[in-house]
C-alpha cells in the first residue's frame, strides 16, 4: 500500500508554492510553522550547541538547490549562543534576497548535519 489512503486514492501531494510565494516554500526543519521569532532561533541555537554539533550558518537565493554557500567557516572555537545569533543576522544583512538557515553538523558520530532551519527569508 503506497501514500494514499486506506480507500486506494492518490497519493498526498505536497501543494506547490505559488509562484513568488516565499513564505509558502517549504524548507528544512521547522517549515510548516510560522517564521521562528528571535528568542525561537536563540533557543534552537542553544540545542544545537548542546548537543556538541557545530554550528554552520549558510545561505542561498535559489534554495531548491541542494548546496548552500558557507557564510563562514564551520564555527569550531567552542561559540555562544549569542556569537552564532549575531553571525545569521549579520548574514542576512550582507545577503538580504537571500534564504539563510543554520545547520547544525555532528563531527563526530555520522559526519553530516542533525538539524537544519531557515532563520531569514527574502523580502
Amino acid at each position: 500500500m503506497g501514500w494514499g489512503d486506506l480507500r486506494g486514492g492518490r497519493p498526498h501531494q505536497r501543494a506547490r508554492p505559488r509562484r513568488g510565494d516565499r513564505m509558502s516554500l517549504r524548507l528544512e526543519t521547522f517549515s510548516f510553522l510560522p517564521p521562528l521569532t528571535s528568542d525561537e532561533v536563540r533557543r534552537q541555537t542553544e540545542y544545537v550547541l548542546d548537543q556538541g554539533w557545530l554550528p554552520i550558518v549558510e545561505y542561498t537565493q535559489r534554495p531548491a538547490e541542494s548546496l548552500w554557500s558557507w557564510w563562514k567557516l564551520p564555527m569550531l572555537d567552542d561559540p555562544s549562543p549569542d556569537d552564532v545569533v549575531a553571525e545569521l543576522e549579520t548574514c542576512a544583512a550582507a545577503h538580504p534576497d537571500a534564504y539563510v538557515r543554520l545547520v547544525g553538523f555532528d563531527p563526530l558520530e555520522r559526519q553530516a548535519a542533525r538539524v537544519a532551519f531557515v532563520v531569514h527569508r527574502p523580502r
